[in-house]
């Protein structure tokens, strides 16, 4: 049977969370499915409905990928997906869902799980969650669950506007082993901001994402003058933005996210040059499925990764999907798996088909 590409819909039933920019509700994903006829292998486009996180939105990446990236290629591997895409500037949610469903079937044929394959470590991945904006009592509560539920990382959302005494609060409630960072999108306008500078005294172990992603000079000025560690996300599109980092004096943590460098040869590159510098490094969400879940916990294992992210099990954002689910152990952490590939598969039945075509074997 020939090699075949089919992209999925899935339709989602999750609660919203609330970032600095305002509310996220991802109600549909897209699933890559590649075939060599025998083995098939899965990619999530993990881009978000609205571009307030980046200006690939997911519908701006279901027209490129069914447009421009689909029609140049012919075979399911991920040297000849990369090779074919190397024309095309941008869409690197696409080529994320792509790269990710290539690698998936890779690790199939060779019949061994996908971490195993790209050199991670066996050992368990910590357990994070990151907490959208809420009214106090509520922040409270859930900072509390998360300590009970064993998050080795909690992950505040938070703004120019929050206020200093929750964020003490929080600061004073969660213990020291427990990774606790501000994350602010980028939502502070300059570095002298006075809720920015408070954030900064209150003690917590990482402000990720300070200023606005596309000013790599302020995020770099942050980096280097505030007293908390800083950590950059929306920052970093390209290995090319941490050169620029680095150029600029600038050492900051690290938060990656398949999705939103690319896929996984761009982002193996990243943590590669990251691990070089002695840079910490860590692996984000993107609100997905368990498909792009596994996947990032397949980042999770590699070398160079050496904080908590904000991995947390799938069924933290909706139960009813048509993926096999991607739950810690009773313990908090995430054990790889023995399984090929990601371990997880897709429910036919409860996606839609939008797109099938041949590819050479």
């Amino acid at each position: 049977m020939a090699a075949r590409l089919r992209l999925w819909r899935l339709r989602l039933d999750r609660a919203p969370s609330r970032t600095a920019h305002g509310v996220v509700a991802v109600a549909e994903r897209l699933v890559v499915e590649l075939t060599d006829g025998t083995h098939a292998g899965f990619g999530e486009l993990a881009a978000l409905p609205d571009p307030t996180y980046d200006n690939e939105t997911l519908l701006l990446e279901r027209v490129a990928l069914e447009h421009y990236l689909l029609p140049r290629l012919t075979a399911p591997w991920p040297a000849a997906i990369a090779e074919a895409l190397a024309p095309i500037r941008g869409h690197r949610a696409a080529r994320c869902a792509l790269s990710e469903a290539a690698w998936d079937l890779t690790a199939r044929r060779h019949g061994e799980p996908l971490w195993q394959l790209l050199g991670g470590r066996p050992s368990p991945v910590p357990r994070g969650i990151a907490l959208g904006i809420d009214e106090p009592e509520a922040t409270l509560r859930a900072v509390e669950d998360a300590i009970a539920a064993s998050h080795q990382r909690i992950k505040l959302k938070v703004s120019p506007a929050s206020p200093l005494w929750l964020l003490a609060e929080v600061r004073a409630r969660t213990p020291a082993s427990v990774q606790l960072a501000a994350d602010a999108n980028g939502s502070f306008e300059a570095l002298s901001d006075p809720t920015l500078r408070a954030l900064d005294a209150l003690g917590f172990d990482v402000i990720e994402q300070p200023l606005p992603p596309d000013d790599l000079v302020a995020n770099a000025e942050a980096a280097r003058r505030l007293a908390t560690p800083v950590c950059l996300d929306e920052s970093i599109r390209h290995p090319a933005d941490l050169e620029t980092l680095l150029a600029l004096g600038a050492r900051p943590w690290l938060n990656l996210k398949l999705a939103r460098l690319g896929g996984y040869e761009p982002a193996l590159d990243l943590l590669a040059r990251a691990r070089d510098e002695g840079l910490h490094c860590l692996v984000g969400g993107m609100y997905e499925t368990a498909i792009g879940r596994a996947h990032a916990l397949v980042l999770a294992t590699l070398p160079g990764i050496d904080r908590p992210g904000d991995i947390s099990a799938s069924s933290r954002y909706g139960h009813a999907e048509p993926t096999q689910p991607l739950e810690p152990e009773p313990d908090g952490w995430f054990a790889p798996w023995s399984t090929p590939g990601i371990g997880r598969t897709l429910d036919h039945d409860g996606a839609e088909l939008l797109v099938e075509r041949a590819l050479e074997a």
